[in-house]
């Protein structure tokens, strides 16, 4: 019997006593009924009393514990409200029976329910006064009715005050203790509050503290059916208690709104005040506050799980005055005005993005799969890189000399992002390249997805290079499949025996967490069936719901754990096999939404090579020429990049384009430095000199000792054969990863008249083997006229991704 079943035989036993003692009619039941009322609530006070009063210092469901308490109270005194109100009905009787005993037979039930009805009165702090009137003569009997009236009536204020303290508190926070200064001068506005955006919020204030100012706007909707009911007048004083409780816990401030911005009916074809019409005015002088000072930072977060409810708010709050006046002087380099949207990250929705470049807004679609794709690439040194899962060549240092088999079982956005990224990580120099050509080692990632044929149109459109693409031998470098991976045809024609014996990278991405976490144990265990080593195996789940990423994550542990206690020799051990991934806490965390490190380490990226070019064209300066917000003049025999008027200002797809290629590119740089460090730490000896390696590679200003062009690019500085082979190979590495990101971008190779990049057609000229580059690099010196020295490129990738890690090289 379930507790279920339990709890409804309980409640029918006592109804069945509680007729019967109602039918008898008997003084005796009726009065022994209202006693075990009255212990029974007496037991419920001293144990939720109790269990409030020694649980006072944890804050642990503090809130909850008092209510529990206050409420358990209230059911004692209604039944002690039931008892002298029934002693003052038998005292206003007077009725008395032969042998001395009040004998009411069916009345006793009739001055029950008249008493409960009076007990419950009570609780507004009113007396039947006609009950007071007939029992003046009984000022014991009275006096206990109106104490307990008191005492009832102070439990409602109690409950009440409970319920309205936490709304109290919350507006004298943020209207008494909320400071815009210098040292609070980095604002974050999240419109609804849901996991993401209290994850989001908690790690903001554990990575910067007091400076930052954290506001949740929350919409407290009133009825249409009965505004001035009592439930109506207590919700504009009340709200869900766990919006208070997630609140202070991310010490942050909570306002409230009745209109939803998705519901905001305005004309809004010119700068508006929106925030004023939807009455947070408070909010809007937050924001006036910050707008005055120096290294202000505004961040504002729509992360709602409704894509199109998210995209409405966010073009509603684009044209709110006060957002727009938060504007970016010229000299004005620590300044951020960004907006946050939760959508898809697809074309219609990228297209939000590049509207708000014209009014000079930042706006960042948000996407939970491709945030999980990106943790996989940014993962601690690399950790979930192909990188650590290849044999390297001992004789041909940072090349491969083994295959790399991938499975991808869920072809959703999460899949496809998973796809690209094994393809562009995964390219490695092959062990039989050689100085004077270039070798991309085997690579071969199998696709499934049970809806295939309706998902592969798009990503064949997308990516035709890609999936044109062939390892030495014919073999497809990408195979898409329509298959269940619940089918007997997953096991029978895609995990072959052959390709279980050889597979090292599995991400199932299927939409199901059960599902998903079944499978890849159902995967474990059948390559365990043909391989004992699986120490070049990962299987990474994807994790669409939070509740369940704890319960995934045990699964994951025993699996991993076991798999360790019956491995026979300690070289096949791996702590891990089957990871979980895309987890919430890990994904709306700052560095990965909001801190800037990367852009900082793609901007460095990006300054070498206008160096080289001679444009010196940075970061800022081509995102405002590609996006129409500047043009490029000469004053004085020197390019400088000015402002274009708003009105002025016009997107052009194949400049927008073109910026999302270069800054991806840029970003991509910073994100296979991990790859790369991998390559070289494992390819040198365990003792060797890194500090004696970086003197020989760098000048005091940190300028590699570096001379040549072309194919004689030396560094003269290094001595070692091997090192020098090392640093060649990674240059050859940065260009096939280079191509292989362009290929996913939909990129092909330039027909011969195509010496640079055509947007349109999506032709670049650098979209070749590496042996090519000089020629075409020569053509294009000599048509343009700067130094189009394409290798040297992938070189300078090399230099700054040692430079920006020697610390971590030293101290490895």
């Amino acid at each position: 019997m379930d507790k279920n079943q339990m709890l409804a035989g309980k409640i029918a036993a006592v109804f069945i006593v509680l007729v019967c003692v109602l039918l008898s009619g008997s003084l005796l039941l009726v009065g022994g009924l209202v006693a075990v009322a009255i212990l029974y609530a007496l037991f419920y006070v001293c144990k939720y009393g109790w269990d409030w009063w020694r649980m006072r210092p944890t804050e642990v469901a503090q809130q909850e514990r008092f209510l529990l308490f206050l409420v358990s109270l209230m059911l004692l005194f209604l039944a002690t409200g039931t008892a002298w109100y029934m002693l003052a009905f038998y005292a206003e009787s007077g009725y008395k029976g032969e042998s001395g005993q009040l004998l009411f037979h069916f009345t006793n039930v009739e001055y029950l329910f008249r008493a409960l009805a009076g007990s419950f009165q009570l609780f507004t702090g009113s007396i039947d006064s006609n009950v007071l009137d007939t029992i003046h003569d009984k000022p014991v009997v009275k006096g206990l009715i109106s104490v307990q009236a008191a005492l009832s009536f102070t439990c409602t204020v109690a409950v009440l005050f409970s319920l309205v303290y936490a709304r109290l508190e919350a507006y004298f926070k943020l209207h008494r203790k909320t400071r815009i200064d210098e040292s609070h001068n980095h604002l974050y506005v999240f419109f609804g509050m849901n996991e993401p955006s209290r994850l989001l919020a908690k790690d903001i204030w554990k990575r910067e503290g007091e400076q930052a100012v954290i506001v949740f706007v929350e919409t407290t909707r009133m009825s249409d059916d009965d505004e001035s009911g009592w439930s109506n007048i207590i919700g504009m004083f009340t709200h869900r208690r766990q919006t208070f409780t997630h609140v202070d816990k991310a010490h942050a401030r909570v306002t409230f709104t009745e209109t939803r911005l998705c519901d905001v009916e305005m004309d809004l074809s010119k700068p508006t005040d929106v925030l004023g019409a939807i009455n947070l005015r408070k909010l809007k002088e937050l924001i006036g506050k910050l707008s005055a000072l120096k290294d202000r930072r505004l961040h504002i977060f729509l992360l709602s799980e409704n894509e199109d409810e998210n995209i409405r708010a966010m073009s509603v709050l684009a044209m709110d005055q006060t957002i727009l006046a938060f504007k970016k002087d010229e000299q004005e380099k620590d300044v951020v005005r960004r907006l946050y949207c939760h959508a898809r990250r697809n074309g219609i929705n990228r297209v939000v993005e590049d509207i708000a470049v014209k009014r000079s807004l930042d706006v960042r679609i948000i996407d939970s799969s491709y945030l999980s794709i990106e943790l996989l690439k940014s993962g601690e040194d690399g950790r979930d890189h192909p990188v650590q899962l290849v044999e390297l060549d001992p004789k041909n240092p940072t090349t491969v000399r083994s295959e790399f088999n991938a499975l991808v079982v869920g072809f959703d956005e999460a899949g496809q992002d998973a796809v690209r990224f094994l393809y562009e990580f995964g390219a490695f120099v092959d062990a039989k390249a050689t100085p004077e050509h270039e070798l991309r080692s085997p690579f071969h990632c199998v696709v499934t997805d049970k809806r295939m044929a309706e998902l592969q149109g798009a990503f064949a459109l997308s990516a035709p290079a890609a999936l044109a693409q062939r390892n030495v031998g014919g073999s497809k470098l990408i195979e898409l499949h329509q298959c269940d991976c619940n089918g007997s045809d997953f096991y029978d024609h895609i995990l072959t025996t052959d390709f279980s014996s050889k597979v090292n990278y599995v991400v199932i991405t299927v939409g199901d967490d059960d599902l998903g976490m079944m499978l890849a144990i159902r995967i474990l265990n059948h390559i365990r069936r043909v391989r004992e080593d699986l120490s070049r195996l990962r299987i990474y789940v994807r994790n669409y719901r939070s509740d369940k990423e704890a319960y995934m994550q045990k699964i994951a542990n025993y699996y991993n754990e076991g798999y360790c206690r019956d491995c026979a020799e300690e070289a096949y051990k791996t702590k891990e096999i089957i990871i979980p991934f895309g987890q919430m806490e890990k994904l709306y965390t700052y560095d990965l939404i909001i801190y800037e490190e990367l852009t900082e380490k793609g901007k460095r990226f990006q300054r070498s090579y206008s160096e080289i070019k001679g444009d010196n064209e940075l970061w800022d300066d081509r995102r405002k020429v590609l996006t129409g917000a500047g043009r490029k003049e000469t004053v004085n025999d020197v390019k400088v990049v000015v402002d274009v008027p708003e009105k002025e200002r016009v997107v052009s797809l194949n400049d927008i384009r073109s910026l999302r290629r270069k800054e991806r590119q840029d970003l991509c740089n910073a994100l296979h430095a991990d790859t790369k460090l991998n390559l070289l730490r494992r390819s040198l000896p365990e003792e060797f000199d890194w500090k004696k390696f970086f003197d020989s590679y760098f000048e005091v200003d940190n300028k590699p000792k570096r001379k040549g062009e072309y194919d004689k690019i030396d560094y003269t500085g290094i001595t070692d054969a091997n090192v020098k082979a090392a640093i060649l190979n990674l240059a050859r590495l940065e260009h096939l990863r280079w191509n292989a990101s362009h290929e996913m971008l939909g990129y092909v190779k330039g027909g011969k008249d195509v010496h640079g990049c055509n947007e349109r057609t999506r032709e670049h000229n650098c979209l070749r083997p590496w042996q090519e580059l000089d020629e075409e690099g020569k053509i294009v010196s000599r048509l343009e006229r700067w130094p189009a020295d394409y290798k040297l490129f992938d070189f300078i990738v090399v230099d700054n991704t040692l430079l920006m890690n020697k610390d971590k090289l030293i101290g490895s």
